[in-house]
């Protein structure tokens, strides 16, 4: 009798696990946030090779730094600094048009709370590098599209996101606005199976 009771119970457990286990898993929110980003260092290095129609450019080690200026479904990341380190840039300009596309790849950091999110990003870049109007004042904008994952000690968050950058040229910068969307899901942390920054 006793070790059908065991049988019995022992199924009673096994059967029970996967709802527990469903009950206690984290689910992802859904979240937003805007800012802005500046160039704040230049390529450390860079190769350019031209021909009759192109200009191909080879880069990496551009950093951008900034800030999230809101972000409602996250509040715990506004004011958190951005850093954003390019590990690959390659684009080609086209003489005739004078815009130009490529890819970029790299590292994302947001420093939130003094627990940093960070992770990789990739995407594609494209804009106009001359104003064929007026050709003395060089207008060099920028546009990137990018996938991100990024991960701090209780968190993990995953989306897109857009860059816009223009060159100003009496102030020698190269700013624009940054938007990200995303979900972000909380890592199991150890002792009570919950965690988690975003809210």
């Amino acid at each position: 009798m006793m070790k059908k009771a065991l049988v019995v119970f022992g199924l009673a457990a096994v059967v029970a696990l996967p709802n527990v286990a469903l009950a206690a898993k984290a689910q992802p929110q859904t979240f937003a946030a805007s800012g802005s980003l500046c160039l704040t260092a230049l390529p450390t290095s860079a190769t350019i090779k031209v021909n009759k129609k192109h200009v191909r450019l080879f880069a990496e080690g551009e950093v951008f730094t900034g800030a999230i200026d809101n972000s409602p479904q996250w509040a715990g990341l506004v004011g958190a600094p951005v850093t954003v380190d390019v590990d690959k840039e390659r684009a080609r300009f086209n003489l005739t048009t004078l815009t130009y596309t490529g890819n970029i790849s790299g590292t994302i950091t947001i420093n939130d709370a003094g627990d940093p999110l960070t992770g990789k990003f990739q995407g594609q870049t494209g804009g106009a590098f001359l104003d064929p109007s007026d050709p003395t004042n060089t207008v060099y904008a920028t546009q990137a599209a990018f996938k991100f994952q990024l991960k701090d000690s209780q968190d993990r968050a995953r989306g897109e996101g857009e860059a816009l950058f223009i060159y100003d040229i009496s102030s020698g910068t190269f700013c624009g606005p940054l938007g990200i969307n995303g979900t972000v899901t909380p890592r199991p942390q150890k002792g009570n199976g919950g965690g988690g920054n975003a809210g």
